[in-house]
């Protein structure tokens, strides 16, 4: 009698655990979209990541990558690309949960401000870890400004 309700009880609060996990991940990554804006434009950037073998993490950094020297000193076995009308942006962090999805929106603003938002989407069950990205987009001078956003979400 005793462990019938004590297992009555246990199914009651992981139903009502389950119940309040679900309703509040649904939340947690709901953003309102930004409004347009006509004087911003999409950049083309290639997803190269699984070409290049270095894993270069640290805490939410991007470094601008504009000759083959760079590259090499960074990741010696990196594929040659042409930085002649490209350039290399690569994209670190860590996340303190397991991670999902990264999702990336780029775009040029003004003048030679870029704006690069990575949207990370984590899996609150798996353990801490790194990620990184590379991408190839069209030639960007060193003195460029990117910035950076980064959000971590599930």
């Amino acid at each position: 009698m005793i462990l019938a309700k004590i297992k009555s009880r246990l199914f009651y609060v992981f139903l009502c655990s389950v119940i309040l996990g679900e309703s509040t991940s649904f939340v947690a990554c709901e953003r309102p979209e930004p409004e347009p804006n006509p004087e911003q434009s999409g950049v083309e950037c290639d997803d190269v990541t699984m070409q290049i073998p270095c894993l270069l993490l640290s805490m939410n950094s991007i470094t601008l990558v504009n000759d083959i020297t760079t590259l090499a000193n960074m990741c010696p076995d990196a594929p040659a690309f042409d930085f002649t009308t490209r350039s290399l942006v690569v994209v670190s962090g860590s996340s303190t949960h397991g991670i999902v999805n990264v999702i990336t929106d780029f775009y040029k603003d003004e003048g030679s401000l870029y704006h690069l938002t990575i949207n990370v989407i984590q899996d609150y069950t798996s353990v801490a870890e790194g990620w990184h990205k590379y991408y190839i987009i069209p030639k960007v001078n060193n003195a460029s400004d990117i910035i950076l956003a980064i959000n971590y979400c599930h």
